[in-house]
Parts: structure tokens; C-alpha cells; sequence
């Protein structure tokens, strides 16, 4: 079992002959976001009240928990790149690591990984986009996917001052330690703002010049120099296949540049943060034992299932409620939508990683405009400008998007933000005309692909908008009870809890 703590997220792994069997983040299991504390309740459902022979850990930290087996401990970088590289499908790869703490090189072949190149914090790509992320008003590591967001809405004419403050050469980067450091509790230092000529951003509700120009250029200047370390990583492996890990890796604009770009095969596991960090470690040990590389994950469906009392906590909810079959669950949420209502959808085992894939998610129709606005002020109630992704069909999903080749995987997980060439989605399709679809196959979620196709036989788009099912501020529901309560805090229409139909009363 690998474990992860000491991290902005804490979470366990379970993998038992080469495969993950259950994986969780501790801040699904608590309720509380990007949850950093010791992840005994992760480590509890992990188990499942077994005894297990190998622990292996991230970092250098004191375990405070009874272990009487083998305990392993390994690095956090090459716990990230091991994350990646022994879950994807690859036998060789380059590797890049890019986060807060560190960014990394390496080379991975069979059931080696062996380290090319790196920077160590300050001088790390996690730190620019840190900073940028807190210059323009955000949270650092939950504020990303905004910054992302808002560059949709901007011209990228900061490009010229933000290579002064991040030098990029031919395989490697620098920060100008002038302009980023930790200086008091900020991640830029006064040199920046004057760069920039531009106060720091109060928090943003909507995308102002020139703070929307300065995350366009930001997301620039990033996309040049993952594309540097990129091209090296390719050169040295010898391979076209590119496995990413950390909180940078899930930047879908970059990721869309790698593949097109750069030709390259990517995959990146579905929590390529910190927090996967315990999945590379279980494969480390995994490795280490046996000698041989584990199976691929293609399956994010690691977490809890919640089958058992669901009836029980739905009567002292005061909710109303039908039991209904498989199909007709379908059915009846299929023509909800159809119609402009906004579905909570909770089957199956929830997600290991930040998207929702279709176990824990909020749907709404994606061809009505107005679905935009509906989802994020009055269901997540965050900010106007924050884009939604669909969700396709895919065999018809070159019908709605440009998908370059060798993004398969990142697109089956919802890591890659690409261009829209329909204009039958408009509540998917950002500002500047693109989007961060999934595209779903049958086997990968067959309830979730049943209910898409039964959509999109009633309006002809087999598309959904579909995003997490959660709350600004919280981490995506995982049980029944953090599902419901989420129900009754929100304008949601319905409720699909497993195979039960539910409404407010």
C-alpha cells in the first residue's frame, strides 16, 4: 500500500499483484479540501480490514500509525514520476515532473526510472505558476484551474516581461530569483509588481484588463517552457511517448501544445498531484519486490461504493424519492436535461483524482447558453468566467472537437483542453472557443455512456455539461450523506442517487 502525507493533499493506495484495487484521497473521505493531515481514513477503506505485508511512504515524515510489516520510503519527485510512468501503458517514455516543490527529468524504460535533470524549489515551474496564480487574486494549487480560466478571456501582450522573470533554454528554465521567492506570504517579490507595472488583483469575480492579459501571457511563456523540457525529455528517453506528473501536469492548454506540437503519445494518471504521489510510491515497492512492472490504469474508479443505506438516509432526509430501475434512471435523467433541468449524479465508486468522470457529477444541458450562468452562480456558486466541460460520446466526438492524435488518454481522463468546432454547445465552449472534454467509450462507464447516448437520441448531441458535484471551497462529494446535503444547499433539480430518482420536497 502506498501512502502520501506531508502534502497539500494526503491520500492511500491499494495494489495488490501489480493493480490498484482502491485509492482515496483523504479529503474525500473528510470533507475537508486539499485535506493535508494523516490520511488514516484513506488508509482504512485502502485496507479494507486486512493485514498487509508492504507499506511504502512518501517522504522522510514519522509514521503515526501502527505498521508491523515492511515499510519503503521513497522521494516525492520520483514517487510522482513513478505515479505516471508505471501506470500508463508505455514501456518507455520520457518523464516530466512538474511542481511546486520540484521540477524533474527522467527517462523511464521497463522497471527503471532514472533521473535526467532538475530544480529544486525556488527555481521550479510550480513556483511561477504559483505566484502568478496569487499575483492575479487566487488561491496557490486550488487557484490554477481559475488562472487557466480567466487566460481564455486575455491577449497574451505581458509575453516580453514574464521571459525577464522565467529565462528559457533549449532543455531547461530559470526564475529570476529578483521577481519570485517567498516574500512574506507571497510567492513574488516587489520587483514583479513594478515588471508588470500592475498592482496584484483583488479576488476576481470577473475577467479583468489587464489581469485576464497577464494569465493569457503566463499560460504563454508556461506552454514554452514545458515545451523546452519537453523536447528533451523526448531526446533522451528516444521515445515519443511523454508521461506527466504533478500539479502543473493537469494544465489541459499545455497539454493540447505537447500533443500537437510535439507529436508525442502522452499519458498522465488521473491525480497527477502531490497527492498521487502514494500511488508512484505503492509501484516503487511494487517494483522493487517483484521485478516486474505493474498492469496500466485506465480505470479512475478506485474509491468507496456506497450501495448499503442509501433508502435509510434518504427517509430522514424529507426528500422526495422513487426506487427505480437501471434503465429507467437513465431515461428519466436523459429527459430531465432534454428539458433544462440540472441533475446530481452519484453511481458507482467515486473518482481517484480532481475530475468528476462520471461517478460524482453535476449535469446540465450544453446547448442551452444560459447553462453557464444557471451552474456556476446558482449550483457552484463561484466565478462567472470559469468554463464547464463536456463530456462526449466517442465515436462523435470529432463531430464537437478538434482531438490531436496521441491524446487519447488525456482525453479519456479530462486532461486536455482543445478546440470546439460545433456551435450546438455553447455552455461548454469557453471564451476563446475552446474546451476540456471526456471523451467516454462504453467500457470505460457504461451507465454514464448509456445515459449520454439516451441524451443525445432525445436532442441529437451526445454531448452533457459535466462538472464536479461539489460546492466552491470543497472537495467532490464521495458518500450519500455529503451528496444529499449538497442537494439541499443548492438549486439542483433532482438528485440521482444510485439507482433512486430524487427531488426536493
Amino acid at each position: 500500500m502506498g501512502i502520501s502525507y506531508g502534502v497539500p493533499v494526503a491520500s492511500a493506495v491499494l495494489i495488490e499483484e501489480g493493480r490498484v484495487l482502491r485509492a482515496a484521497a483523504q479529503e474525500r473521505l473528510t470533507g475537508l479540501k486539499r485535506d493535508p493531515s494523516f490520511p488514516y481514513q484513506a488508509i482504512e477503506f485502502v485496507k479494507g480490514g486486512r493485514e498487509l505485508q508492504v507499506y511504502s511512504l512518501v517522504g522522510e515524515g514519522s509514521l503515526n500509525f501502527p505498521l508491523s510489516q515492511d515499510i519503503h520510503r521513497y522521494p516525492l519527485g520520483l514517487s510522482m514520476a513513478a505515479s505516471s510512468f508505471f501506470a500508463s501503458p508505455f514501456d518507455k517514455a520520457g518523464i516530466l515532473v512538474v511542481d511546486f516543490m520540484t521540477t524533474e527529468i527522467y527517462r523511464g524504460e521497463g522497471t527503471e526510472i532514472q533521473r535526467v535533470e532538475g530544480w529544486d524549489f525556488p527555481n521550479t515551474l510550480g513556483l511561477f505558476c504559483s505566484a502568478i496564480t496569487q499575483f492575479l487574486g487566487f488561491s496557490p494549487g486550488e487557484g490554477d484551474y481559475k488562472v487557466m480560466g480567466l487566460a481564455g478571456y486575455g491577449k497574451a501582450r505581458f509575453v516580453e516581461e514574464l521571459r525577464r522573470a522565467l529565462e528559457i533554454y533549449p532543455g531547461g528554465f530559470s526564475l529570476n530569483p529578483e521577481f519570485f521567492g517567498v516574500e512574506g506570504n507571497r510567492f513574488f517579490k516587489s520587483g514583479f509588481v513594478s515588471l508588470l507595472k500592475t498592482p496584484p488583483a483583488p479576488s476576481l469575480q470577473r475577467p479583468l484588463s489587464p489581469y485576464a492579459d497577464i494569465a493569457a501571457s503566463a499560460q504563454a511563456v508556461f506552454e514554452e517552457a514545458l515545451i523546452s523540457l519537453a523536447k528533451k525529455a523526448i531526446e533522451t528517453s528516444g521515445s515519443k511517448n511523454l508521461v506527466l506528473a504533478g500539479s502543473q501536469a493537469l494544465n489541459g492548454l499545455a497539454n493540447y501544445r505537447l500533443a500537437k506540437d510535439l507529436g508525442v503519445n502522452l499519458y498522465i494518471q488521473p491525480e497527477a498531484g502531490e497527492g498521487g504521489a502514494s500511488l508512484g510510491s505503492g509501484y516503487l515497492a511494487w517494483v522493487e519486490r517483484t521485478g516486474q512492472r505493474s498492469l496500466p490504469l485506465l480505470n479512475p474508479f478506485l474509491g468507496k461504493d456506497y450501495r448499503e443505506g442509501l433508502q435509510e438516509a434518504l427517509e430522514k432526509s424529507g426528500l422526495r424519492w422513487k426506487e427505480l430501475s437501471r434503465q429507467a434512471i437513465i431515461e428519466r435523467t436523459a429527459e430531465a436535461l432534454s428539458v433544462g433541468k440540472v441533475v446530481g449524479w452519484f453511481r458507482g465508486r467515486f473518482e481517484w483524482g480532481p475530475r468528476a468522470l462520471g461517478a460524482r457529477s453535476i449535469l446540465a444541458d450544453p446547448r442551452k447558453p444560459e447553462m453557464k450562468d444557471i451552474v456556476n452562480l446558482r449550483i457552484k456558486r463561484r466565478e462567472p468566467f470559469r468554463p464547464f466541460a463536456p463530456t462526449v460520446l466517442m465515436e462523435r466526438a470529432g463531430e464537437f472537437f478538434y482531438l490531436p492524435e496521441g491524446g487519447e488518454f488525456p482525453l479519456m481522463f479530462m486532461q486536455m483542453v482543445v478546440p470546439v468546432v460545433s456551435s450546438e454547445i455553447p455552455a461548454v465552449t469557453h471564451e476563446d472557443r475552446t474546451a476540456r472534454p471526456q471523451s467516454l467509450s462504453k467500457e470505460f462507464n457504461p451507465d454514464f455512456y448509456d445515459l449520454i447516448k439516451a441524451f443525445g437520441e432525445a436532442t441529437g448531441v451526445p454531448v452533457v455539461l459535466n462538472t464536479s458535484f461539489n460546492l466552491k471551497g470543497k472537495p467532490i462529494v464521495a458518500d450519500p450523506q455529503q451528496a444529499i446535503s449538497t442537494f439541499l444547499e443548492t438549486d439542483l433539480d433532482a438528485l440521482v442517487l444510485e439507482n433512486f430518482w430524487v427531488e426536493n420536497g
